[in-house]
């Protein structure tokens, strides 16, 4: 320095104790002044698939160095704030929710009066379709992208009665709602036949399926059993989330089986078109059927043999009701007789 001379200079102190500089204006004045060793961090959390809520979310921040973690929680998607929090190195971990993953931990370095502003996501994870619960595989139905999380034949076991039933999805936004919303999500029918097994139509009178008056599988003892005791079979979970949906159905009128119309019903058996037969018109094939042996089903849930199933279609002979069938080797070209028992096979929406 010379002597009778005056310079300027600037300092630019930064520590994580609190300095702080504050520039003043143009040129090399500069103040410094003490902002203390607290800050504030916020956590913006958020989820990739907006389809099951979070539930609550718990950040922890814990201290490297040792000492007390901090905690703070919050319900759902939004800002997660730690206030006042002591300048220095932390490990960031949050909590488990269910059908997401685990943001990774992290390490963060607060910096005293430096506010900090992190966001995580939490992934959803997807799992098969046994792992879900009705009510979760409801959830993700009515989104309509239940084909992104599921294929068509995949399965879940649940009990009728008691015993166990196997269930698999034979389509995607297949079949009309009764409110007309739009499309059920998802198709679901049994794998295999129940244990039981049931007549089309237990009684010799016919004035309920036969005549001008007639209502065809809508008047039949099977379908009573089917939305009536039969729901009451089914775990109460698999009970609240079923759909009625529009099926077509053959009425009688004027002594025989024409023009199908619709509907509503929960719990149906299948058309001879459903699974892919060449008669009847009572809706469109669902794909899981392709063949024969994609239509072979096995008695007790699919312990047993290879066993005959009944359809919903049926068409009069000589004033007397036939009911289409699926036979063993799963052709399905001919009818039998409505008042003997045979293999049980039923769908539904969710």
């Amino acid at each position: 320095l010379t002597k009778d001379h005056t310079y300027y200079f600037s300092a630019f102190p930064y520590t994580q104790q609190g300095a702080h500089n504050e520039r003043l204006g143009t040129g090399n004045v500069a103040k410094c002044k003490w902002v203390g060793n607290l800050t504030t961090l916020t956590i913006n959390v958020g989820r990739d698939v907006e389809i099951f809520d979070l539930g609550e979310v718990t950040a922890t921040l814990t201290p490297t160095a040792g000492g007390t973690p901090l905690v703070q929680k919050r319900t759902g998607d939004g800002a997660i704030v730690f206030a006042g929090v002591k300048a220095g190195e932390y490990t960031l971990s949050f909590n488990t929710v269910a059908n997401y993953s685990t943001p990774s931990n992290q390490t963060i370095t607060l910096q005293g009066g430096i506010p900090k502003v992190l966001s995580v996501q939490y992934v959803m994870s997807k799992k098969s379709l046994q792992n879900y619960s009705w009510a979760e595989i409801d959830t993700i139905s009515k989104t309509g992208k239940a084909r992104e999380f599921f294929s068509i034949g995949d399965t879940i076991d649940t009990t009728i009665n008691g015993q166990p039933l196997t269930l698999q999805i034979y389509d995607f936004n297949h079949d009309q709602l009764s409110d007309d919303s739009g499309m059920a999500g998802i198709t679901f029918g049994t794998k295999d036949l129940i244990y039981e097994k049931k007549k089309w139509h237990d009684s010799y009178n016919l004035e309920s399926v036969n005549g001008a008056s007639g209502s065809g599988f809508t008047g039949s003892s099977i379908y009573s059993w089917l939305n009536s005791e039969m729901p009451t079979q089914l775990p109460e979970g698999l009970q609240k989330v079923v759909k009625p949906v529009q099926k077509k159905c053959y009425q009688s009128v004027s002594g025989d089986a024409v023009n199908p119309i619709n509907f509503s019903m929960k719990f149906f058996l299948l058309s001879s078109k459903e699974v892919g037969a060449n008669f009847g018109s009572e809706g469109t094939a669902y794909p899981i059927f392709t063949n024969d042996s994609s239509r072979v089903k096995l008695s007790n849930n699919g312990s047993g043999s290879a066993e005959l199933w009944v359809l919903r279609t049926w068409h009069l002979n000589e004033s007397y009701p036939w009911v289409g069938y699926v036979s063993t080797n799963g052709s399905c070209t001919t009818y039998v007789h409505f008042a003997q028992k045979y293999g049980v096979c039923f769908a539904f929406c969710v």
